[in-house]
Formats: C-alpha cells, structure tokens, sequence
C-alpha cells in the first residue's frame, strides 16, 4: 500500500470499521522495515560467509595439490635505479 499513514489509516477503518490511528499506523510500518532491514542483513551476511567459505576450500585444495603458481614481471626493484654493471 502506498499513501500517507493516515490514509492507510481511512482505509483499515473503511473495511473493518475502527482502525489504529495513523501513528500507530506509522510506528508499526516503522517495526516492521526495520524487521526486515535485520533479515536482509542477515541473510547477506549468510550468503558472504558461505561464498568466503568455498573460496577458502577452494584455495586449501590447490594448495594441497603441491602445485605452486608464481607470477613474476621480471623487473628487478633493486637495481631500477643504480646503474647497470
């Protein structure tokens, strides 16, 4: 439903006879993001452990597997700035 909390308030007395007044309206609307704002957070934070999980798992089997790759630019820091002998 979207609206003002008063109108939202106009409808629930239009269809059940009394209704909550609109900040009480309001305050429960309030409740109710932030219980779903927690379970969305949850639920992220959920889905990052399990993924940070495989990767790990992932990396601990290639490094159990005894092969080791080294990436290398070939360029010697020491020696960028001395002459070459």
């Amino acid at each position: 439903m979207s609206g003002s909390y008063r109108k939202a308030e106009g409808l629930i007395r239009e269809f059940y006879g009394d209704s909550p007044n609109f900040k009480s309206v309001r305050q429960q609307v309030i409740r109710q993001g932030k219980k779903i704002l927690k379970e969305e957070k949850d639920q992220i934070d959920q889905e990052l452990t399990r993924a940070l999980r495989q990767e790990e798992d992932g990396l601990t089997q290639e490094a159990d597997s005894g092969i080791v790759y080294l990436e290398v630019d070939g360029t010697d820091i020491h020696l960028q700035h001395k002459e070459k002998s």
